[in-house]
């Protein structure tokens, strides 16, 4: 820029025939507002003169009496007396130098910063002069504005090449009628392999290809608005497959024509993410239904089943290494997912089935460092690893077995059991992707669960049969030592009852005959034969006692009531126990309070059995009971129950026999004052067996040599009318 200044400095000079011309920027405001461009005119051809006035202007510059022509937007000139110093400067032959004027002219103004022409003449000048300045003042002043344009467009260009070359995506500048390429960043250049000038030699349809449009339908896509955008396109390279991009264009005027600026933005990135994505999803669902699958198997071959179909429909083949029956360290292939007729190719390729191939895994690196690491390991050099997983196959096997499987990844998976590395899923993809060895481990683990679960339902299965075979052979053992027992249980009731009856036939015999002889009824006896029968008649009705329990007993195991609970009236089945037992009492003297409390409802039950209890209890109470004391019998309601109470004034029950006294055949034995005949100690169990049966309990309460007292409850019926008492003596 100095240079344009000088020149239009030195041209303006020469124009307006003025010894000297100066270009001054000015900002007003400031503390050093001027600074002087340029001083070029035909009085500076000396160095020392050039010198001596750039010294006195840049002490005194001759610009300050311009100050109104600032101020003033309209003025565009303004003529002042030129400074006597630079006068003799000027002049330095005249004796006298003239009177020299400044005239200046203000060629630019803007915001901040204005630019004066100043060119200093001799003498005054009339108007014809200052209009010949005003010429070369506007010439000056197009020259400068010209200049600053030129300098614009050249700084916008150089920042547009800039941002062109910075771009991360290739920009094409093209002719937008015939689709020529005009200019390429380099960028455009790295990513299609032409060269800069070669992309200039091409159009829009040699350099981008779009599936379904043609070059010039293309073309007029692009320019038929002023923006537009294009997917699906595809930026041809020199060498090597296409490039997917976006094309997004913007039609602009250069030069007087119309020009497309296009950007084309590398896809490949988004759709690799977008594929990936995909296939994470894929992988995603194929993971969650596997496991769907997996979690109700309980087969191992249905297992790998599953794990075989959910492989393939991500397209993959797989196998399961498993240890081989005769024993380690070999493996054999437990399963294959290769169809029927590719399995036979393979076999016929291999020349020996693959279910007989033994895998050595010291000869099987890959198989090696997944059993021994416990992980997931793989290799994208699929011969090599298949020559040490097919037994050491040779490459000519090989070769065979790639024509018929396309295989570029081999992946590895650990089967655990126990904690511990059992056998190996083997995968083999057909493409290599990031995230396959992740999938297969996951596979890997979720087949690992679902063989233990396996085997752990084989297992329980296997148990529950034995069990179920042992329960059903001790269940027959129980049955027929249940049949013996009740086999032996009904011959037992059977004696007893025929032993009973045999027993109290003649019995009867001999107890008639003794009353008979006893009542002198065949003759009178001596003092000493009455003792003697009336042993005999008490030892008789001892036995007979002791028959008639047993008889209860029988009837009680044999023929237990099955009529149904019904209501009944606790004082009609107390008046019928005490009239049952009154000779029995009235032998003895014994007196029968018997008491029903005003409002106690009906008892829920079976009349018979409960009328059965309250004899067993009275004829226990009378058995004990001294003669002419009292036996106390009442009934009274407790919640919804119904109590019966029996109270004798007898010699009491020690407390150690009190827990024990309702056990079949317990008899307590002391040395306590009771009625002869004694009896069997079957009356209270089966008491006791009839009041639990209906739901209730019994209980005693004893003190020695103060009486006893025996209480029961019953379950009282769900509606009773009022209640009666009764008296009976």
């Amino acid at each position: 820029m100095l240079r344009i200044h000088r020149e239009i400095a030195r041209d303006a000079a020469r124009a307006a025939g003025v010894p000297l011309a100066q270009l001054v920027a000015v900002v007003p405001g400031e503390a050093a507002p001027a600074v002087t461009l340029a001083v070029e005119g035909p009085a500076l051809s000396s160095r020392t003169l050039r010198g001596r006035i750039a010294t006195l202007l840049d002490g005194a510059p001759g610009h300050l009496p311009a100050g109104p022509l600032l101020a003033a937007p309209r003025v565009f000139r303004l003529t002042a007396p030129c400074e006597s110093a630079l006068a003799v400067a000027l002049w330095p032959d005249h004796v006298q130098p003239p009177a020299a004027t400044s005239v200046f002219f203000r060629l630019q103004a803007g915001p901040g910063e204005a630019v004066l022409l100043r060119m200093v003449a001799a003498g005054r000048l009339d108007a014809g002069e200052l209009r010949a300045l005003d010429a070369v003042a506007r010439l000056a002043a197009g020259r400068l504005a010209g200049e600053s344009y030129r300098r614009e467009a050249a700084g916008r260009r150089a920042a547009y090449r800039v941002y062109q070359e910075a771009a991360g995506e290739p920009i094409l500048v093209l002719d937008a009628g015939t689709g020529r390429l005009l200019e390429a960043n380099q960028r455009l250049s790295q990513l299609t392999g032409w060269g800069r000038q070669e992309l200039r030699r091409l159009t829009l349809g040699r350099l981008v290809e779009h599936p379904a449009l043609d070059a010039g339908a293309l073309l007029e896509a692009l320019s038929g608005t002023a923006t537009a955008s294009v997917d699906d396109a595809r930026l041809r390279r020199r060498r090597g497959e296409p490039v997917p991009v976006a094309l997004t264009s913007a039609r602009i005027e250069l030069d007087g024509r119309p020009v497309l600026h296009l950007i084309a933005r590398d896809v490949s990135r988004e759709r690799r993410a977008l594929a990936e994505q995909r296939e994470a999803r894929e992988l995603l669902a194929a993971l969650h239904l596997a496991g769907a699958h997996l979690s109700v198997e309980t087969d191992e071959e249905a297992v790998y089943g599953v794990l075989a179909r959910e492989l393939a429909r991500l397209g993959y083949h797989c196998g399961v290494l498993a240890p081989a029956p005769d024993g380690p360290p070999a493996f054999t292939w437990r399963f294959l997912s290769f169809p029927p007729s590719l399995r036979r190719a393979l076999d016929h390729a291999l020349g020996t089935p693959l279910a007989a191939v033994r895998v050595d895994p010291m000869e099987a690196p890959l198989l090696r460092r997944c059993l021994a690491e416990r992980r997931t390991v793989h290799t994208d050099r699929p011969r090599r690893a298949a020559a040490g997983l097919l037994g050491a196959a040779s490459p000519l096997d090989l070769r065979r077995l790639a024509r018929l499987v396309a295989i570029r990844r081999v992946i590895l998976a650990p089967l655990l059991r126990e904690g511990r590395a059992a056998a190996a899923l083997v995968v083999a993809a057909p493409r290599v992707r990031r995230s396959d060895p992740e999938a297969i481990d996951a596979f890997a683990l979720q087949a690992s669960i679902a063989l233990d679960k396996a085997r752990l339902v084989g297992a329980l299965r296997d148990e529950r049969a034995r069990l179920e075979s042992e329960v059903e052979r001790r269940t027959a053992e129980l049955r027929r030592a249940v049949t013996a027992l009740e086999a032996a249980d009904r011959r037992k009731d059977n004696f007893l009852a025929n032993v009973s009856h045999e027993l109290r036939t003649p019995l009867v015999t001999v107890l008639g005959y003794a009353d008979l002889l006893l009542a002198d009824k065949l003759g009178p006896l001596a003092p000493r034969q009455r003792t003697a029968l009336q042993v005999v008649a008490s030892s008789g009705r001892r036995l007979r006692a002791f028959i008639e329990e047993l008889l209860e007993l029988s009837r009680h195991e044999l023929a237990r009531p099955a009529e149904p609970f019904a209501p009944f009236p606790l004082a009609d089945v107390i008046t019928q126990a005490v009239v049952a037992l009154a000779p029995r009492f009235a032998e003895r003297g014994l007196r029968v309070r018997a008491r029903v409390a005003r409002g106690t409802p009906p008892a829920q039950g079976q009349r018979e059995r409960v009328l059965q209890v309250i004899v067993n209890l009275l004829g226990n109470a009378e058995r004990y009971a001294p003669a002419g004391s009292a036996i106390h019998l009442a009934a009274a309601a407790v919640g919804d129950r119904v109590a019966v109470s029996v109270t004798d004034r007898g010699p009491g029950i020690p407390v150690e026999h009190q827990a024990l006294i309702f056990e079949r055949l317990y008899q307590v034995r002391d040395d306590a004052p009771r009625r002869e005949g004694g009896a069997l100690g079957i009356g209270l169990s089966i008491a006791k067996g009839i009041v639990e049966a209906h739901g209730g309990e019994i209980g005693v309460r004893s003190r020695v040599g103060w009486g006893t007292r025996f209480r029961f409850t019953l379950p009282a019926a769900a509606t009773a009318p009022g209640g009666r008492e009764a008296d009976a003596s």
